[in-house]
């Protein structure tokens, strides 16, 4: 089954190549913070043709652009070949990046893709249709109404630095909206934009955003796919050209813009700035999707406990199937020491994801935690189902991860723990006898 899912992927990877867009972006990063950054001001992006002159990407890469260069694949393989070769083969990826720097290459047989301007947005769905001088190869548009949860997916675009690239994934779930899905897969960093297909190479959505909370937790990698239904929409919807410049003034595509610096904020703990960044963006763009975990996280690391309770809620609401909320909540609710309602939390997380490396180890430090007040309030039988149930998530997690060094302390101090409880209520069983 996996070679049949292999040789799919690769049918589909090569088919899509000729309709994938590369999209270097230069951005606006007045307030950039990553100073030792050699090219701190561009992000990557793929686009697609979905009609000859059209291609679809995100609303989000291109918010804050100050210019943006687009290269055919074909563009995108001759000048990485061409800048490898004249770098020599010994020389980092990145020395090639961004790929501008190299566009006096000529392509026989090839013109430069011009991008003329947008000819309609979702801004609630991060989806923006593009309007460029040359023509492509449209991709077949289905119907997403026919997703199931459980469905395999097949997302082909370009990473940064190992250049156009596929993933297999799966619908994990549906937000409430039935336009948004969380598709479980390994995001490729920089393709933003890509699109998603189905086992008949038809595209079923767009990926718009990754969710990855943890680099090293390759079990929460996921992303956000738009319904194919809405690229519908855009088509349908299409008209004038208005110029880049011109479209980035209006205020639900300004909310991206704000959401971004938010990001950058986080980053380096600027906590209050972030929030404040955050909450311009959902003024400006009330249904931005993420938004609200983004401010309840912040709230949290300010303290803001009860004001985080809120947002969480809001984020679980639109998007049930959020692990991340879940766990988040359920660490804010520990925080106000309602231990059992954050080990509700922690268990719908992974009863979703029983892989979940940080809602494991959250809910084993909540079991222990829980095992204190039991011993205090002389529940002994408690206290021991508790601890005992603490060592069986982290020995869950060192066969995730055996390299967890903090977790296998976290064990062996458990296990002490429980024994030394053991001995006692056993001394003073016989006591009682």
């Amino acid at each position: 089954m996996e070679e049949q899912k292999d040789a799919l992927l690769q049918q589909i990877f090569d088919n899509n190549k000729e309709s994938t867009v590369y999209l270097e972006i230069e951005i606006d990063d007045s307030e950039n913070f990553e100073l030792d950054s050699e090219y701190p001001d561009i992000i990557t992006a793929t686009g697609f043709y979905v009609e000859p002159d059209k291609i679809v990407t995100t609303i989000a890469v291109l918010a804050n652009a100050e210019n943006v260069v687009a290269f055919s694949s074909n563009q995108y393989e001759t000048i990485r070949e061409h800048a490898t070769s004249r770098l020599g083969k010994k020389q980092n990826e990145m020395d090639i990046f961004p790929l501008r720097q190299h566009k006096n290459v000529q392509i026989n047989g090839t013109e430069d893709i011009t991008i003329e301007g947008v000819t309609t947005y979702d801004a609630k769905n991060n989806l923006v249709l593009l309007k460029v001088t040359n023509t492509g190869v449209p991709l077949s548009i289905g119907n997403s109404d026919t997703i199931q949860i459980g469905d395999s997916v097949y997302i082909t675009g370009y990473h940064l630095e190992m250049g156009y690239q596929g993933r297999i994934g799966y619908i994990q779930g549906r937000y409430g909206d039935n336009i948004r899905y969380e598709v479980k897969t390994e995001f490729i960093t920089g393709a933003f934009g890509s699109p998603a297909m189905n086992k008949n190479n038809e595209v079923i959505g767009v990926a718009t955003t990754g969710l990855d909370s943890d680099v090293e937790d390759l079990s929460t990698m996921s992303t956000i796919m738009v319904s194919s239904n809405v690229i519908n929409t855009l088509i349908a919807n299409s008209g004038n050209v208005i110029p880049l410049a011109q479209w980035k003034k209006n205020a639900r595509v300004r909310a991206y813009n704000m959401e971004s610096k938010g990001d950058k904020y986080a980053d380096f703990n600027y906590d209050r700035e972030a929030l404040n960044a955050y909450n311009s963006a959902r003024k400006l763009n009330p249904g931005l999707c993420g938004i609200h975990a983004r401010i309840a996280r912040m709230k949290s690391r300010l303290g803001n406990y009860v004001g985080a309770l809120k947002d969480f809620d809001k984020a679980i609401k639109e998007n049930p199937y959020d692990i991340f909320s879940y766990n988040n909540r359920a660490s804010t609710k520990g925080a106000l020491g309602d231990l059992h309602d954050m080990l509700d939390d922690l268990n719908q997380a992974l009863q979703m994801n029983p892989n979940y490396i940080l809602g494991r180890l959250n809910r084993g430090q909540a079991k222990c935690m829980m095992a204190e007040f039991e011993i205090g309030d002389e529940n002994i039988a408690e206290a021991q189902r508790l601890y005992q149930e603490a060592i069986d998530d982290f020995t869950k997690l060192l066969r995730l991860n055996p390299k967890q060094t903090f977790v296998r302390r976290r064990l062996r101090t458990v296990e002490r723990t429980l024994r030394r409880l053991n001995s006692m209520n056993k001394k003073r069983s016989l006591l009682n006898s």
